[in-house]
């Protein structure tokens, strides 16, 4: 498993609750999760076993450092339902 660090500046990511990791649950930080695409030569999904993605942390000092790079955007998650017949 990945350390626990911010991807920017290295500083350890503390969990948000005392028992819980900090990959679930970060405390003044962020997860951020990606599967890739075609235009990365790092890391591509479609190259990967189904369904992995790769996971970072940045803490909040960095994410307020950077805020000038930040793009926010309403995101809504669609899904598609269909009738299962037996």
């Amino acid at each position: 498993m990945a350390d626990n660090n911010c991807f920017c500046c290295d500083k350890v990511v503390k969990p948000a609750l005392r028992k819980e990791d900090p990959w679930e649950a970060p405390g003044h930080a962020l997860r951020f999760t990606g599967d890739g695409t075609f235009g990365s030569a790092v890391f591509d999904s479609i190259m990967q076993p189904e369904g992995t993605v790769i996971q970072i942390l940045i803490c909040d000092d960095c994410l307020k450092d950077k805020s000038y790079a930040i793009r926010k955007m309403k995101y809504t998650r669609k899904t598609i339902s269909e009738e299962v017949k037996d």
